[in-house]
């Protein structure tokens, strides 16, 4: 081969070596974009989430002061009807 022949292929070796270096570089860009992006999702959905359970804790316990409240209301009312009765039977 001449040596202008050389020096050309030289150069071609050397701009295919600068656009395998430019798309390497892109594709760990884009990697790395994209495993950002996947972290804050992830961070997101994590105080999503907890929010959530904070939620249904709160609906749980307001529950159980519920069926307290109707089980202490009911008890309340049954010890008045007991009453009741027991007067009932000493008047009579």
């Amino acid at each position: 081969l001449s040596q202008v022949e050389d020096e050309r292929l030289l150069r071609m070796a050397d701009e295919a070596h600068r656009l395998a270096d430019k798309g390497t570089e892109a594709y760990l860009s884009a990697i790395t974009c994209a495993v950002k992006e996947g972290d804050e999702t992830a961070h997101r959905i994590s105080k999503m989430t907890a929010v959530v359970s904070e939620v249904h804790h709160a609906q749980a316990v307001a529950r159980v002061k519920d069926e307290a409240e109707q089980t202490r209301r009911s008890s309340y009312c049954n010890a008045l009807r007991g009453s009741d009765e027991l007067l009932s039977r000493i008047s009579d």
